[in-house]
């Protein structure tokens, strides 16, 4: 496993937010690519518009020290590093930066976690991202946090319509094996439509699944060519999705159905030393090698919802 060190300044956050991570560490935080990186920025017109739709429902966790208030305006910056600035630490001591064909690394990397809108002002997200209601009174969720246009100039003015803040944490499950989830309780409604999920039956092995998210903290990417691998594990199954530290928490939503059948939580490698031991590039793997990304079942989330989280 490789570390990561977050020892630099703190720049402007400067992005793209049009109405359209830095993923806590734990054994729960690791990802990696399967065959060919599928993940788009929201703008790539090959995206399936039912996925740039349900895109609208999800949102970038932070921290509450990334987001600054200009009350003369009546909008929120984020402050944040890039994504290029990150230096990985080895297993032998070594410290490496990320190579330069590492995908989106001049993209800004404010976010913590994912996740997405189970009802109006209930949010849902890993359960390793939250652990209690101390942490979670002190994050946010950014919603509209993409690239719609590829040379488009970003902004950094974002409006309130689009910052929530955590008022209370509804239930929490954290298992390394098992069950990852927590929902919380927004301050306000989002009036953004909730996204479906399966409450009831299970997916099937070679089923296609689309991860809406944001891997590395980056801005939301859609990554569909995903297909079902796994699926013995009561609370869990397996899915080869495209996804990263930071992607904890992202739907994963059946492609051809629309439903959410659960989010990410655990995973492979997501970097790994490149051939001259320089910089840290893609852990990549075959379509049916590796472990695979563990994905808690929307049954689950929704057995919760239905034990009065209201």
């Amino acid at each position: 496993m490789m570390r990561l060190i977050n020892g630099l300044p703190s720049l402007l956050f400067v992005i793209c937010l049009i109405s359209c991570s830095n993923e806590k560490a734990s054994s729960s935080s690791l990802k990696g690519i399967y065959g060919t990186d599928d993940r788009k920025d929201l703008y790539d017109l090959s995206i399936d518009p039912k996925m740039l739709h349900f895109s609208r429902s999800t949102g970038v966790v932070l921290g509450l020290p990334s987001l600054v208030k200009d009350s003369a305006k009546n909008t929120y910056n984020i402050q944040t590093t890039f994504f290029n600035q990150r230096i990985y630490e080895t297993d032998d001591g070594k410290k490496l930066p990320l190579c330069d064909t590492v995908p989106f690394r001049d993209q800004p990397d404010a976010g913590e976690c994912s996740g997405f809108l189970v009802e109006d002002d209930i949010f849902a997200t890993a359960g390793h991202c939250v652990k209690d209601d101390d942490e979670c009174l002190s994050m946010a969720v950014v919603f509209d946090y993409a690239y719609l246009a590829k040379d488009t100039e970003p902004t950094v003015d974002l409006s309130p319509n689009n910052v929530f803040f955590c008022k209370k944490l509804i239930t929490r499950s954290f298992n390394f094996i098992g069950a990852d989830y927590a929902l919380f309780r927004l301050d306000r409604p989002t009036h953004r439509e909730p996204l479906k999920l399966r409450a009831e039956g299970s997916v099937q092995i070679g089923d296609p699944m689309t991860v809406i998210g944001y891997p590395n903290g980056l801005p939301a990417k859609v990554a569909a060519g995903a297909i079902v691998r796994k699926n013995n594990r009561p609370e869990f199954f397996v899915v080869s999705s495209d996804t990263f530290a930071g992607n904890s928490g992202s739907a994963v939503i059946n492609s051809s159905t629309g439903l959410v059948e659960g989010m990410i939580v655990r995973g492979d490698t997501d970097y790994v030393e490149n051939a001259d031991k320089t910089c840290m590039t893609l852990n990549i793997c075959p379509e049916d090698g590796c472990n695979g990304e563990d994905v808690t079942r929307s049954t689950e989330i929704v057995t919760s919802l239905k034990k009065g989280s209201r």
